[in-house]
């Protein structure tokens, strides 16, 4: 049962950024931003992931890195209108950050906001797929089916240590007080990040 604890190590390697992530999303003040979404857009971010990595891993799948690096810009859009929004709530003198009822209707767990999450995770991940491929391709179906449900449980920690660590006083502290700018960029960062890791700028070079 080795592997299982490769796979452990396997995860923390690949999604350590992930968590910082969680904290991110886990420390916005929106109503409309509840941490059952949180979770769920992660599971569902990853879930694609994994997906895409075990049709990967059985010869179906093909993708330059330079073109999965595309990803980086859903969270440069989602960091920019979110400082966008920012501004526009400070300007108006208002509390209610980041909420449109007009275009942020939920229906369950199913919110705006989940998606963004997902989309996030997603984007964030892209680049492991080319790590996950011969990861699953190297084990047999059964390790495999072992192998996701330790990839789960890690989701699982991963969410908790990033809720827990959000209220920890020192972190919480630095979080309401410059959270709300920290964020945006976090998010722009990190898409620029995507760009550069899968040398994506270089597809411009065709145009």
């Amino acid at each position: 049962m080795t592997f299982l604890w490769l796979a452990v190590l396997f995860f923390a390697a690949t999604n350590i950024d992930d968590l910082f992530l969680l904290i991110a999303w886990f420390s916005q003040k929106s109503p409309k931003l509840k941490t059952k979404q949180i979770v769920l857009g992660q599971v569902v971010g990853f879930s694609l992931l994994l997906a895409l990595s075990l049709i990967g891993s059985m010869g179906a799948l093909i993708i330059p890195s330079a073109w999965v690096g595309l990803l980086g810009a859903v969270p440069i859009y989602l960091g920019i209108r979110m400082f966008i929004r920012e501004m526009k709530a400070k300007n108006e003198q208002t509390n209610q950050r980041l909420h449109h009822p007009k275009t942020n209707r939920s229906i369950g767990f199913l919110s705006p906001y989940t998606y963004q999450v997902a989309a996030v995770t997603f984007a964030n991940g892209g680049d492991n797929i080319g790590v996950y491929i011969p990861f699953f391709s190297s084990h047999s179906g059964w390790q495999i089916v072992m192998i996701l449900l330790v990839f789960y449980s890690m989701i699982a920690l991963w969410c908790y240590a990033g809720y827990k660590l959000v209220h920890h006083p020192l972190i919480a502290k630095v979080i309401q007080r410059y959270g709300h700018l920290i964020i945006p960029f976090i998010l722009v960062g990190l898409g620029f990040y995507i760009f550069l890791e899968n040398d994506t700028f270089s597809l411009f070079r065709y145009l």
